[in-house]
């Protein structure tokens, strides 16, 4: 892995897949300074889940083709949306830097 892969781009917040899995990093993280007694917890989180994940995710969080300029993220098509949520949403996505 390069450093470059471990690069999480300003509009990390837009995917919900990249979002959703720095959440449950950070709870890990957390859960892991909650122990009672001192262990191994912290070294394996960074080994077995912040370096894999990292890894990983800009691909399939769909913003390794994203750029500091333009955020590549498409909120996907709402088809029952008799209240318009989706087409605010895109709008309020759209709408951010």
């Amino acid at each position: 892995m390069t450093g470059s892969d471990a690069v999480i781009p300003p509009c990390w917040y837009r995917h919900p897949v990249a979002v959703e899995e720095l959440t449950a990093l950070t709870v890990s993280h957390q859960s892991t300074y909650t122990l009672d007694e001192p262990g191994s917890e912290l070294s394996a989180f960074h080994v077995q889940w912040l370096w894999p994940t990292l890894r990983d995710l800009a691909e399939r969080a769909g913003y390794k083709r994203c750029t500091d300029a333009k955020c590549s993220f498409t909120a996907p098509d709402i088809v029952d949306d008799p209240g318009g949520l989706g087409k605010w949403v895109s709008g309020d996505i759209a709408a951010r830097h």
